[in-house]
């Protein structure tokens, strides 16, 4: 999933599990809002609707058309992004579990929901082997893969936590400034709390966290405490 703003010319390219409020407000503060062009470029209309890397929107754009566009993402702190990962499939519908596992009886789903919640979190990311590869929408792919994957191929990777060079570099694009992103966005303190209440008692959990996300740990010094 993506979109593009033609009169600022720059693609915003999403990833599973964002913020959501974030690239809303950009779409719709923005001047241009009314032209921008969901999963797609130009007259190119059928570009896929679903999360893809850049590396997919760029073939499909052309090499050229994408170098001279402006292309940004945004990643989150990666233990954020697994609790995440591990509420949409045990906090909402036993769907999303049977998107996943290719369940096709629901209550089947169901029991295999109550089975996660009932084992744990720790227990999920730790040893559960059936979700170590994500088949289908919206992951695709190993369960520990960087978010920095879906974005090799921008311009720029920005961090939700630290929105200034953000909201600089929207500033230059378009010359005016966002006050501040509005919407459901989770606050610092509510984020800490419960990063300690999944990873407090493993330290095991906390490192392969931190083995497998060298690069936006890297690249915006993301702790879990």
């Amino acid at each position: 999933m993506f979109f593009y703003n033609p009169k600022h010319n720059f693609i915003f390219v999403n990833i599973p599990l964002e913020i959501s409020a974030l690239p809303q407000t950009i779409r719709m503060y923005l001047p241009g809002e009314k032209d921008v062009i969901e999963n797609g470029y130009k007259d190119l209309k059928k570009i896929p609707p679903y999360y893809c890397h850049s590396t997919e929107i760029k073939n499909r754009i052309g090499d050229e058309n994408w170098d001279n566009t402006y292309t940004f993402g945004i990643v989150r702190n990666p233990f954020d992004y697994i609790i995440a990962m591990w509420e949409y499939y045990t906090a909402s519908s036993a769907e999303k579990i049977a998107w996943c596992r290719s369940i096709k009886d629901q209550s089947e789903a169901v029991r295999e929901q109550h089975r996660l919640k009932s084992r744990g979190f720790t227990k999920w990311l730790l040893e559960d082997r059936d979700y170590d590869y994500l088949h289908s929408f919206p992951f695709c792919g190993d369960r520990l893969t960087s978010q920095t994957v879906w974005l090799s191929d921008v311009n720029d990777i920005f961090s939700f936590e630290q929105t200034t060079p953000l909201l600089a570099k929207l500033f230059e694009l378009t010359k005016i400034t966002i006050p501040s992103f509005k919407g459901d966005v989770p606050k610092r303190k509510e984020l800490q709390s419960k990063r300690a209440s999944y990873f407090g008692q493993s330290k095991e959990a906390v490192d392969l966290i931190a083995d497998s996300f060298k690069r936006e740990i890297e690249m915006f010094n993301y702790k879990c405490f």
